[in-house]
């Protein structure tokens, strides 16, 4: 009743004429209200939300789940530009949840994605939601605001939902190399995406590496450094055999498994190889693409771009 009453658009601007405070009626246009479809990701928020994760694995259940949101999301335009989205959310529990401005602040989230993803919009439309309640006790005795359930109000206020951001490009390796016990991290990830490494860039994140006290995490930065940088693997483990005490050992035994790993590489791409030729050899003989799959063992898709590429 409720979901059917609202979806009329007469009805919904009626509701906000009413309800709505006169400093934001002010500001929307009313007159070009749009009511919006909830998306399969705004309804499965929700139904995570309210009853978790098992309520997924029970399709018969979740059908009537997705029965039950009444939720309506209105799309409104701006008279100063822009959008917001108008959010009435009806309080169907007959004890009012506590935790509710936490779900709140998930579902206007997942509504403003849901609007970005229909419409692959750059500017994000304001979230406005509303909670209509009809039960007991009332007056409604629970904050509605979601700053008032932080412990520190303060620091919400100033940080909530406004990260900071560290931007490893805008920090030189020698910045880095400060950055006591975390440098060599940040080393490594800094480069990771470098089309070409210096021998210096090797030398910083190996210095940087030698301030980590925990072995176990340096030689784990160190591999995963080797597996990821585009630079000389050789080269790289001998800067390191020169400036980490001790890691001759260390750094033989990455290098015997960069050979085990290059050898199963080359084992592997050889039987891809194999099979691949075996498709091809298959489809010029004018078997079909199902009897090509049964017995080559390749995905299908691939069974049938080696028949176009064939046919070409």
């Amino acid at each position: 009743m409720f979901r059917k009453t609202f979806s009329d658009i007469n009805m919904f601007r009626t509701f906000c004429e009413i309800h709505l405070p006169q400093d934001l009626k002010d500001k929307i246009n009313l007159d070009k209200l749009k009511l919006r479809k909830l998306s399969g990701n705004f309804i499965r928020t929700q139904i995570i939300l309210n009853h978790g994760e098992q309520a997924l694995k029970d399709k018969q259940k979740y059908q009537e789940l997705k029965e039950d949101i009444a939720d309506i999301v209105y799309s409104a335009e701006l008279i100063t530009g822009g959008e917001v989205l108008l959010i009435l959310h009806v309080e169907h529990q007959s004890k009012p949840d506590r935790l509710y401005p936490l779900r709140n602040a998930l579902y206007d989230i997942s509504a403003v994605k849901d609007y970005v993803d229909q419409r692959k919009s750059k500017n994000l439309p304001v979230p406005i939601s509303l909670l209509y309640y009809h039960g007991k006790p009332s007056p409604y005795p629970h904050t509605i605001d979601i700053m008032e359930m932080f412990s520190n109000k303060e620091i919400a206020d100033h940080r909530f939902l406004k990260p900071f951001l560290v931007d490893l490009g805008q920090f030189s390796d020698q910045e880095l190399l400060s950055h006591k016990e975390i440098g060599g991290f940040e080393i490594s990830y800094k480069h990771t995406y470098d089309q070409c490494i210096s021998e210096e860039n090797v030398v910083n994140l190996v210095r940087a590496l030698r301030n980590c006290n925990n072995i176990e995490l340096q030689r784990a930065w160190y591999r995963y450094t080797i597996n990821t940088w585009d630079a000389e693997k050789d080269s790289m483990l001998n800067i390191y055999k020169e400036i980490i005490p001790d890691g001759e050992d260390f750094a033989m035994t990455v290098a015997e498994q960069l050979k085990k790993e290059g050898e199963a590489r080359g084992k592997l791409q050889g039987i891809k190889e194999k099979a691949n030729e075996m498709a091809i050899d298959m489809l010029k003989d004018g078997h079909p693409v199902d009897f090509v799959v049964k017995y080559s063992k390749l995905p299908k898709i691939k069974v049938q771009e080696l028949k176009n590429s064939y046919k070409k």
